[in-house]
């Protein structure tokens, strides 16, 4: 592959600035012979593009994609070692995508404190009398149609929340069916244990592995005793940001790390 100029990599940047792909852009900051150089490296194809003074063998290294991609999935920038050279890693990525699948109140509360916090949020319901701009008007898009119709026509990747609301099996179903297959950083149905171990059973007896089925947030949210819509979208989106950041939710005072917060 040819190097590109200057110019060429800051065209491969905007471009994938432009398609929502999450990419690093890898410098180098020691040893001072290779400092400046430059990989970028997207999250789901790996090498992208590299200055014209990066080492050909620091450009194809497996270590540098490796925790390239290790960053991209923590969502944090940071400087790390790779072989010989020290590589500040800037990650890049597109604001989260939360599919909220289910107009009801609590949906109403969570798109509103999910989009404050940076969600990019779709509301999918076919009720039209109850997914309109009146009770979401901070949605980036409502979609009024059947989850497997609308699915399908929506980015799943690692940057994708799914958060079904609905208590109804015609909704629950077909999306937890389509999500949880996929490469969704976090998919949550509402409904007591009762309800989740049927859901289960249903989600095995239509194919889905252990592993598939043990991916699902359910009940979902975090135990704070929520009981008002308002308290139980914070619940659900304090787990969604957990899953954005690998944590556990345990209390800040539980926390061995010396950082509270990154």
């Amino acid at each position: 592959m040819k190097e590109p100029s200057p110019s060429q990599l800051l065209d491969t940047v905007a471009d994938l600035l432009q398609t929502g792909a999450a990419f690093a852009i890898c410098t180098v900051v020691r040893p001072p012979q290779a400092a400046g150089a430059k990989v970028v490296l997207a999250a789901d194809s790996g090498f992208v593009a590299a200055s014209h003074t990066a080492p050909q063998a620091f450009v194809a290294s497996s270590e540098l994609a490796q925790a390239a991609r290790r960053q991209i999935s923590e969502g944090v920038s940071r400087t790390v070692a790779v072989g010989e050279h020290e590589v500040f890693i800037d990650v890049c990525i597109p604001s989260p995508r939360l599919l909220i699948v289910g107009a009801v109140h609590i949906a109403m509360a969570l798109c509103a404190m999910a989009t404050l916090s940076g969600f990019e949020v779709t509301v999918i319901d076919p009720r039209p009398t109850l997914n309109n701009r009146e009770r979401f008007p901070k949605a980036k898009e409502l979609r009024v149609g059947w989850p497997e119709d609308e699915l399908p026509q929506l980015r799943m990747d690692d940057n994708t929340y799914v958060a079904v609301l609905t208590h109804d099996e015609k909704f629950d179903d077909p999306t937890i069916l389509y999500a949880l297959p996929r490469a969704t950083r976090y998919v949550g149905a509402i409904g007591s244990k009762k309800t989740q171990a049927l859901r289960r059973e249903r989600l095995a007896t239509a194919g889905l592995s252990t592993e598939q089925i043990g991916r699902l947030r359910g009940p979902i949210g975090l135990d704070i005793g929520a009981q008002t819509p308002e308290e139980i979208a914070v619940a659900i989106l304090s787990e969604m940001i957990a899953a954005k950041y690998h944590r556990d939710g345990r209390p800040l005072r539980d926390r061995s790390e010396r950082h509270i917060h990154v």
